[in-house]
């Protein structure tokens, strides 16, 4: 009776022990699938998995993940303890990879090498080997353990899985994005550069030939000359400040000046453009100084002129008016044209995008170098319909401490 008692008080504590792991087991696959699901990069997921599997087996854990060419085997991405990989681990290693099932010690499958390795795979696809090394040597993982260990790397892989079909995901919405501002960039190139090209081209012919011309003609085709001069630089212009914009290279030179300089400057380089149209301009005299690159804040103004020039009727009024705010200077453009349709104020600011009106040309890149140029100095600028018809275009620029105070300013 006594032996028929110690033997089942032996049993039922292996039980214990034996559920007491698995429930640690179980609660670390659950803390590994949380770990993973916060995590994006094939790095911090194997880094994350070997020091998982390294505390919950008392082993050496490593992570090796394919090369990105076929060509370039398995790259060592993470490690917890001392794993060497010499000739018969890396062996073991690429066994296991290649036909996707475990090898190494306690397997069937080169059995002498301390090293087993499991491999990392999910829905047919490989991603790598896990690699664990006994701290003590002569250690064999058990059947409950190699279960576990299977489920582990399971895990694993399906979070590899996971990083990968985000990477081609992102990858993907890159080459749409590119090929989208290829189309737009050649659309502007074939049409909106090669429009000025040509004037230039028969005019500058006709003055060649030498033909007979009136004095009026000739100074008609001299001013379509420079006007369409005049143009295409703008067009290029454009694209090269949307080059310098995307590729980070706008260098911000700050310096303390009234806004109504910028604000004069800009409206006297406009002037042609403008034409007929009346600018009304509403200043208070007690502006303080903004911080601001004076060069790339009237460029913004430019593009806002003329973008409102080129999209009102001849003869309509334009306004510019600005107030002063506790943590802003705000200018405002408005005016009485067709405005923007609405759910279209935010879309008006992307590259290539022009307003559907006939008649109008143009790159679609004014108003998307102007955020640019607002974003730099850490200002926004956004559009609005306005009461009574027409657009209000909003600068905010941000004020900066230690403004000097001049007379006539508060």
């Amino acid at each position: 009776v006594g032996l028929l008692v110690s033997s089942y008080t032996l049993r039922i504590r292996q039980q214990e022990v034996n559920a007491r792991a698995r429930e640690a087991r179980t609660a670390t696959l659950y803390a590994l699938s949380r770990a993973l699901g916060a995590e994006v990069s094939p790095s911090g997921i194997a880094q994350i998995a070997a020091t998982q599997a390294a505390d919950i087996l008392d082993v050496h854990a490593a992570i090796l993940l394919a090369g990105p060419t076929p060509d370039a085997g398995l790259v060592l991405e993470a490690t917890v303890g001392e794993v060497t990989l010499g000739p018969d681990e890396q062996a073991v290693t690429r066994w296991a990879f290649d036909r996707a099932r475990p090898a190494g010690r306690g397997t069937d499958t080169l059995p002498g090498v301390d090293t087993s390795a499991f491999p990392l795979a999910a829905h047919g696809h490989v991603a790598g080997v896990l690699a664990l090394v006994p701290r003590r040597a002569g250690r064999r993982l058990d059947a409950s353990a190699r279960d576990f260990v299977e489920a582990f790397a399971g895990q694993v892989a399906v979070a590899l899985g996971r990083a990968r079909l985000a990477r081609e995901a992102e990858a993907a919405a890159l080459r749409a994005r590119t090929e989208e501002l290829r189309s737009s960039l050649l659309s502007a190139v074939s049409h909106d550069l090669r429009t000025p090209l040509a004037a230039i081209t028969g005019v500058a012919t006709m003055l060649r030939d030498g033909r007979q011309l009136e004095p009026e003609q000739a100074r008609e085709l001299l001013d379509t000359l420079c006007g369409e001069a005049e143009r295409l630089e703008r067009l290029v212009g454009n694209l090269l400040d949307m080059t310098r914009l995307e590729s980070g290279a706008l260098a911000v030179a700050r310096e303390w000046v009234p806004l109504e300089e910028v604000v004069g400057s800009a409206l006297g380089r406009v002037e042609r453009a403008l034409g007929s149209r009346p600018v009304t301009s509403r200043l208070p005299v007690d502006l303080p100084l903004v911080s601001v690159d004076p060069l790339l804040l009237e460029q913004l103004l430019i593009n806002l002129l003329e973008n409102a020039a080129k999209y009102t009727p001849s003869g309509t009024p334009i306004e510019l008016e600005a107030r002063s705010e506790p943590e802003a200077v705000v200018l405002e453009l408005s005016d009485r044209g067709p405005g923007f349709p609405p759910g279209e104020e935010e879309r008006v600011f992307g590259k290539f995008q022009r307003g559907a009106h006939p008649g109008v040309g143009g790159s679609g890149l004014g108003l998307a170098i102007a955020r640019g140029i607002a974003e730099a100095h850490g200002a926004t600028l956004t559009a609005h319909a306005r009461a009574g018809g027409g657009a209000t275009l909003r600068l905010r620029l941000p004020r900066m401490p230690g403004a000097p105070v001049v007379e006539g300013t508060a």
